[in-house]
């Protein structure tokens, strides 16, 4: 009886806190079937105190944005081993929920269709759909565990609304691309603080392996400012040979050769390549078959 009036006792309470929290209404209730509990209440965190939840890490989710994380967890009442968290985490777009997510990408890793796609493994789910990014902990490989971890990774991306493909995923040609090797950088990208909102990718061309990446700038000056800037940080330590105008190969010092050019709000590069010439096609290939996001 105890138990029974427990369980209402903190369903009254997620009822009570879902106007404060809306993050909240994605939360399914798994303790339905009488074989899990509450192990605590859920728990919000903010950019400034994300480092109570998971110190060490924290920067990494807060570089992406995110307004808010809501964390919940349930142990199952038979098994104190098996246990199930559920970290939900508000980006406030797409594009962030997107490059959190593909921060996690490999390509050894299993994926599958769980909102817009995840990375799966008998202890771990992870995925993003709309603007949320999605992270659930399973604390053993039992096959009950493993069932309910799925339950309720599915169970939450039902729940959780969907938003349009983020238009900058667009911007590099799918052509060679290497699978789920896309991936949104917000900033720092190359070690240069001048370059934010980064996307890049790996391609596998005729004769050579590379990255190709874009740099989206809000306007045509601050891309040619960004520019400017980056050819004057490497000509510092490094050096610069001009191909074409507009189009530089960049030699810094102690990293690769970086093919790069600049096109409207745009910056757009090759590095980490052997063939020059391959990666000159691939340039302006991409450079040709760009999309303003505006």
């Amino acid at each position: 009886m105890k138990k029974v009036f427990f369980i209402i006792f903190i369903l009254s309470a997620l009822t009570a806190k879902a106007s404060e929290n809306p993050l909240l209404q994605y939360i399914p209730d798994i303790t339905a079937d009488g074989q899990w509990q509450v192990d605590f209440e859920p728990e919000l965190y903010t950019p400034e105190n994300l480092f109570e939840y998971i110190n060490g890490e924290a920067e990494h989710y807060i570089d992406y944005h995110f307004k808010h994380m809501l964390t919940a967890s349930w142990i199952n009442v038979d098994d104190e081993a098996a246990t199930l968290t559920v970290d939900i985490y508000d980006m406030q777009s797409s594009l962030n929920a997107f490059g959190l997510y593909s921060s996690f990408r490999y390509p050894n890793l299993t994926y599958e269709k769980i909102g817009t796609e995840a990375i799966t493994s008998i202890y771990n789910i992870r995925f993003y759909k709309g603007r949320f990014f999605v992270q659930i902990n399973a604390g053993s490989d039992k096959k009950f565990v493993t069932d309910k971890l799925y339950s309720t990774a599915n169970a939450i991306a039902e729940k959780i609304p969907d938003l349009p493909v983020p238009s900058e995923i667009t911007l590099l040609t799918d052509q060679n691309q290497i699978p789920r090797s896309l991936k949104y950088i917000p900033k720092g990208f190359m070690g240069q603080t001048i370059f934010e909102n980064t996307m890049i990718a790996e391609y596998a061309l005729p004769a050579d392996t590379c990255q190709a990446f874009v740099i989206i700038f809000p306007d045509d000056q601050k891309a040619d400012k960004a520019f400017q800037e980056y050819q004057n940080n490497i000509l510092k330590r490094g050096k610069i040979s001009e191909l074409q105008q507009n189009k530089f190969l960049a030699e810094p010092a102690y990293q690769g050769k970086v093919l790069i050019t600049r096109s409207g709000q745009y910056i757009f590069g090759v590095k980490e390549f052997k063939n020059l010439q391959e990666s000159e096609k691939l340039l302006d290939e991409i450079v040709s078959s760009k999309q303003s996001i505006n």
